[in-house]
């Protein structure tokens, strides 16, 4: 046993939480609570970076951006 999220090691908490803090980062209400909470957005900072987190990404930033500007902006969305 140690210390898990950390970033010098990859562990299987590491594996489980990055795909779901993805979604979670994703959102406003999502990146507001881990602005709050330093070391776990420091982690996150490290982990979004890595190659393997880009080269998987399933677009939720974009998805996201895309559900804000189709809840302002309706005839900019269907465009």
């Amino acid at each position: 046993e140690g210390l898990v999220l950390t970033k010098n090691s990859v562990t299987l908490a590491d594996c489980h939480l990055a795909p779901m803090m993805a979604a979670f980062a994703a959102t406003v209400e999502g990146a507001e609570a881990l602005s709050r909470r330093a070391a776990l957005a420091e982690w996150w900072s490290h982990w979004s970076g890595r190659p393997s987190m880009r080269a998987t990404d399933p677009g939720y930033d974009a998805a996201t951006r895309d559900h804000r500007t189709a809840k302002t902006n309706p005839k900019e969305s269907r465009a």
